[in-house]
C-alpha cells in the first residue's frame, strides 16, 4: 500500500483518487447514463468474446448499481486486465460470495494498477443497491487505467 503523505497529512493517493472522481463526476454530468451503461454493458460483453477460456462469464450488467453489488462484475473487469501474475479462475467464484468476490476484484485491479476508490467494507455496507456514482467511478478508473488495451 502506498504511504506517501501529501502536504495536508493525508496520503497522497487520495488526492489523487478525489481528483480523479470530482474529473468523472463533472464529465457524467454532461453525458447520459443510459448510453455509459450501454458502453460498459458492450465492453462486459467484449471481454466475454475475446477470453480464450473454456467457460463464458456469466455477469449480466444492466445498471451501475445492482448489477455490481455481488462482485461478479468487478471481478470480469478485474480478470480481463488482470496480468498473468493475478489471474485467478473466474469458474470458481460464486455470486453468493459477495465479499470474497469483492475482496478479489478489487485486490486484483490494485495490483494492475487501479486507484482503490471503492473498499469491500464500503460496498458491503451499501446492500443490493449500491450508489451508482461510486461504482461508475470506480469503472471509469479501470477504463483509465486500461484504456490502450484491448
Amino acid at each position: 500500500m502506498l504511504s506517501a503523505l501529501s502536504l495536508s497529512g493525508r496520503p497522497s493517493y487520495l488526492a489523487e483518487a478525489e481528483r480523479l472522481a470530482a474529473s468523472l463526476l463533472r464529465f457524467v454530468e454532461r453525458i447520459k447514463t443510459r448510453k455509459i451503461m450501454q458502453n460498459c454493458i458492450i465492453l462486459l460483453r467484449g471481454m466475454q468474446k475475446k477470453n480464450s477460456e473454456p467457460y463464458v462469464f456469466e455477469v449480466k450488467v444492466h445498471n451501475f448499481s445492482s448489477s455490481w453489488a455481488d462482485g461478479m462484475a468487478f471481478c470480469a473487469l478485474a480478470h480481463h486486465f488482470a496480468s498473468e501474475q493475478t489471474r485467478f479462475d473466474f469458474a470458481q467464484l460464486n455470486a453468493q460470495n459477495r465479499k470474497d468476490n469483492l475482496t478479489i476484484a478489487f485486490d486484483v485491479a490494485e495490483k494492475n494498477g487501479v486507484v482503490p476508490l471503492l473498499e469491500v467494507d464500503d460496498m458491503l455496507e451499501m446492500g443490493d443497491s449500491p450508489d451508482w456514482k461510486c461504482v461508475f467511478v470506480y469503472v471509469m478508473s479501470f477504463y483509465r487505467q486500461f484504456k490502450d488495451r484491448s
